[in-house]
Formats: structure tokens, C-alpha cells, sequence
């Protein structure tokens, strides 16, 4: 049963409840009775992630919220069970089956956007979102809008946890997990794995790519660099920790100056052929070195990467809108981006970047201090967040997803509801229109299109005085005419 059966069902239970007596303080007991048997019913039709919660006993400050404290809930006329960052969020006192409020309204969850945001609490709901996909580039390949990138946090997180919040994604469409090897020393590989193994997902359902850290991974060795004995066996010590026969996607993480692109390139040859993965992509690299190797690919019939995985958000942009066009629409090359906002400042991000930037405390809901608390660029953004029914991570999201060169994004979450915080960012980017996208450039002024388009000196004029006959002879005043 899909997620949109489980809402359709509820809103039938919760009417034929109503029709038997349910109501205020008055119910009957034949109403409280047939009130029960609807919650049991959408309890048991409920999708998976939802039954996790139902039963886990997770609740505010640690105390136990069951099946008994939240069915009524369902009951009181909401189609979904809202939570906020902290836990769970409590939409009525009501505690018990025979205390019932009455059903007001059944609108079907999110019948149209507003926003992600149930209640002025900050609470967010759990109703599902369709996902779309894009293919990677010129490939074959199709991808969610939004990633999950199993990084430093992820590796660091409950296994319970992580075990949630992974299914809830899946079941939500994202079949794309991202990780590396060097993310919390090999432990966010180990995670994933044992959670898809775990899970036994059909393994043609979901695709997994692994980053090389050559530098700072696990299986870098004293002389480092990316050889070919360096690749080969960090590759079969990442299968270990994830517990998988291939890699759909391998990502080499910053190019090696002491090491030819001919034997990168061979190296990912051999992968391919033998089934070790199935494809090869680049992250850090300058357009330059992208071109060197898909020149080199070419001449000797090697498959050549498919994605380069950066940084891109509304503070960094030249690489993406200026740098990298000629590669997207002449080589086919794909694109997996990342900002800090998408990943909740995950501190695997410095293995990325060495870029040093404060991250101020966090507004409008999940890493909106990227811009810095006190700037005028952040106070105006979050006004606009407030006009759209959005916050910054949203918003910011839901930017990128408009650029068509952009075919992922990596997000990350700690907790379910910071997952469906960042997945309904897919309901905005389509309502991104002209207007909304001018007042955002209005506020950012870092377009670097029309910087480029910009005179960066102003032009200079030499004006040359007309030549003045002087007291002299004839000769001199022809000289000087010259």
C-alpha cells in the first residue's frame, strides 16, 4: 500500500467515525468505540516510516508517545502525524481514546502549497512527496532531485536513527545514497551498509556512490596520490564496508598533480569492465582537468566521467553559471551539488573545502545562518521565505533545483522531520516564477552573468589638443602637425 492510499483510507475511517457520534464532550460510547477500531485500521495501514514512530516511543524531552497518545490525533481530523525538530509535536491535549475532539476539516494534506509548515510552531508534516528524477548529464542514468548524502553526521548518528531516517527517504523516492570513505573514518559507509543489507532492498531499486579521498581517507597509504594500486584497493575496502557487490557512481575527490590523467582514467577503465562500478565521476575539478579527461577517455575508448560533484549555492555560482556551460552542453557532462545549507553544515565539509566561513546561528528552520546572522542579504531573504510560506533551506533548495544544469542535490538530515523539511523544497522550485526570481538576484547581486557582462574599468579617452601654430617658421608648425 502507497502513502496515498494510507491518507485516502484515514480520511474514510475518520468520516465513518464522524457518522457514528463522534463528537466534543458529548461522544457516546458507540462513537469513542467506533473511533478506536478507525485509529487501529490507519494504524495498521500506515507506510513504515510512520509505523517507526508509532511505536518507538519517541517523544519531547524523552517521554513515550505510542500508538495510545497519537492515534487520537489522527482521529481529530489530521491526516498526518506532524512533528517538529525536537520530536514529536502534540496538535491536541487529548490523551486517550474516549476524549475525542470533533473532526472540523479532512482537506488532503498539502492540496496546495503554502507552505511546508503545519502549524506556527515551526512543526512540519509527514504527508509524502512525489518525487522527480532527472538523467545525470548526457547519460542514461536518472537521478531524485534530492540525494541523500550519508556524510559525517549520518556516520555519527543512533543506528535506529539513521535507520528511519533512511527508509523515510526511500519510501519518499530518493534511491540515490551518497558517502565517501573518508566521511567519520569509514563509519558512514559501515552505516549505510548495514542498513541496506538490513533492509534488502532490491539492489536494481537504489544506487550508492562512494568518494576517494587520497589524501585523508582511510586506506590513504604514506606516498598517497591517486595511482593505480591506490584506487583499486580503496575501492574493494569501500565494498567491504558497505557490503555491496559494486558502486553504481565513483567519485575521485581532487586531482592528483603528480599523477597522469591517462592512468586515472585506465584505472576507471578496468573498474568498469570488471564490474567493480559502473561509473566514474570527478568532484574538485577544474573545468581544465574535466576536458583533459574526457580528451583522454576519447583517445583511447575509455569511458569518461559523467558528473562533476560541487559546491553550489546562492553565495557560490561562477563555477556552475559560468565555468562549467561549455562542458554541460558540449560533453554531457552531469551535476551533483552540495551547499552548506543542504547538508546542515556537516562537518565532512572541510574534507571537501578548505574554505573557511562563518555560519551564523540558524534562521528561518535548518541552516539559514549560512549567510551570516546580522547581513542585510539574510534579513532580506528571510522576508521573502515569509511572503512564499517557506523557509531559507527551502528556499535555498528549491534555487537550485530550478537550474537546469543542476540534475541532484545532496541534502542530509539527523531526524525525520528535518528530512520532510527539506523534501517539500520540491513543491517550491516550480513555483520559482520571473518575479519571485528577480527579487532573489535584487537581494543577492552576485549574478555572475552580468558581472561578466560588466565593465570592471571604465573606458579611458586621451584627447589630443589640435596642433597650434606657433611664432615659429612654416617647418615647425608642420612638424608639429605631425
Amino acid at each position: 500500500m502507497n502513502n496515498h492510499e494510507f491518507h485516502m483510507i484515514n480520511e474514510d475511517q475518520l468520516r465513518a467515525a464522524a457518522a457514528k457520534g463522534v463528537g466534543g464532550a458529548g461522544a457516546t460510547e458507540e462513537g469513542a468505540a467506533a473511533a478506536a477500531a478507525a485509529a487501529v485500521a490507519a494504524e495498521a495501514a500506515a507506510p513504515s516510516y510512520l509505523q517507526s514512530y508509532l511505536n518507538s516511543g519517541v517523544g519531547v524531552g524523552g517521554i513515550g508517545c505510542g500508538p495510545a497518545s497519537v492515534l487520537p490525533e489522527l482521529i481529530s481530523g489530521m491526516t498526518t502525524v506532524d512533528y517538529q525538530h525536537q520530536g514529536l509535536n502534540r496538535a491536541t491535549s487529548g490523551s486517550s481514546p474516549t476524549s475525542i475532539p470533533p473532526i472540523l476539516s479532512l482537506k488532503h494534506p498539502f492540496a496546495s502549497f503554502g507552505t511546508s509548515k503545519m502549524h506556527a510552531d515551526g512543526s512540519y508534516s509527514l504527508a509524502p512527496v512525489t518525487m522527480k528524477y532527472r538523467n545525470i548529464g548526457k547519460n542514461g542514468l536518472r537521478v531524485p532531485l534530492l540525494a541523500f548524502a550519508a556524510w559525517q553526521c549520518f556516520g555519527q548518528l543512533d543506528e535506529a536513527v539513521a535507520d528511519s531516517v533512511l527508509t523515510t527517504a526511500y519510501e519518499n523516492g530518493i534511491n540515490y545514497f551518497d558517502t565517501g570513505d573518508a566521511f567519520a573514518g569509514g563509519a558512514a559507509e559501515v552505516m549505510l551498509g548495514s542498513i541496506l543489507k538490513r533492509k534488502a532492498w532490491r539492489r536494481s531499486s537504489y544506487i550508492v556512490s562512494s568518494k576517494l579521498f587520497w589524501k585523508g581517507g582511510p586506506s590513504t597509504h604514506l606516498g598517497g596520490g591517486l595511482s593505480r594500486k591506490f584506487i583499486i584497493e580503496a575501492v574493494e575496502a569501500s565494498l567491504r564496508r558497505l557490503q555491496l557487490k559494486y558502486i553504481d557512481i565513483l567519485i575521485i575527490h581532487k586531482l592528483d598533480a603528480m599523477c597522469p590523467m591517462e592512468e586515472i582514467v585506465r584505472t576507471m577503465s578496468y573498474l568498469i569492465k570488471n564490474g567493480i562500478i559502473f561509473y566514474w565521476g570527478c568532484s574538485r575539478f577544474a573545468p581544465m582537468h574535466l576536458s583533459e579527461a574526457f580528451c583522454i577517455a576519447r583517445q583511447f575508448n575509455c569511458p569518461p566521467p559523467i558528473a562533476e560533484q560541487m559546491l553550489y549555492d546562492m553565495n557560490v555560482r561562477e563555477k556552475m553559471e559560468l565555468q562549467m556551460l561549455e562542458l554541460f552542453h558540449k560533453s554531457g557532462i552531469g551535476c551533483i551539488t552540495w551547499s552548506p545549507i543542504s547538508l546542515s553544515n556537516d562537518p565532512g565539509i572541510v574534507l571537501l573545502t578548505r574554505r573557511q566561513t562563518f555560519w551564523g546561528s540558524g534562521l528561518g528552520g535548518g541552516g539559514g545562518g549560512y549567510f551570516g546572522a546580522t547581513t542585510a542579504k539574510c534579513t532580506e531573504l528571510v522576508k521573502l521565505c515569509a511572503k512564499l510560506g517557506c523557509d531559507l533551506t527551502q528556499l535555498s533548495l528549491a534555487w537550485s533545483l530550478q537550474n537546469e544544469n543542476v540534475n541532484t542535490v545532496l541534502i542530509t538530515a539527523s531526524s525525520v522531520p528535518e528530512l520532510f523539511q527539506k523534501l517539500n523544497a520540491i513543491k517550491l522550485y516550480s513555483l520559482l516564477n520571473t518575479s519571485i526570481n528577480e527579487e532573489i538576484e535584487r537581494i543577492l547581486q552576485n549574478n555572475p552573468v552580468l558581472k561578466r557582462q560588466m565593465a570592471k574599468t571604465p573606458s579611458i579617452t586621451v584627447d589630443v589638443p589640435e596642433p597650434t601654430v606657433g611664432s615659429g617658421d612654416g617647418d615647425e608648425a608642420e612638424e608639429v602637425g605631425d
